[in-house]
């Protein structure tokens, strides 16, 4: 089905603190906006961001597009949360089209800040411009 648009998933993240000294578990925060269908996605301690694989609604999308924002049907963007408040910081367009669902694959950070995601059309790498 290329050029037909990915099932969409219902959204949501989570940051669960566990305590090892009193053996629990508590619920740090929750997101209940971004769709991150496939990823295994990373905390980098030296940024303080937690880096995933989202991808919109269509109907997000089309929102985006009427407030200037640019957007494509079926987008794939590799977005960055602030792992202590949940707080999306940043979300960069990555592709679009079902060559760049990433089918499951982890975002891979590299040491020199650049993201690395393996889809099913090949490797991307994400760097600061």
């Amino acid at each position: 089905m290329l050029g037909g648009r990915q099932v969409d998933t219902e959204p949501g993240l989570a940051r669960v603190h566990v305590d090892y000294t009193t053996r629990t578990c508590s619920l740090a925060w929750s997101d209940s906006s971004e769709r991150v269908p496939s990823v295994v996605s990373k905390v980098s301690l030296a940024t303080g961001l937690l880096y995933t694989f989202s991808h919109p609604t269509a109907d997000e999308l089309r929102a985006a597009r009427r407030t200037g924002t640019p957007a494509m049907p079926d987008a794939w963007y590799l977005t960055a949360l602030d792992v202590r408040t949940g707080e999306r910081v940043w979300s960069r367009l990555v592709g679009a089209g079902p060559l760049f669902n990433n089918h499951y694959a982890p975002v891979t950070l590299g040491r020199d800040g650049s993201a690395y995601v393996g889809l099913v059309g090949g490797l991307v790498r994400i760097t600061d411009s």
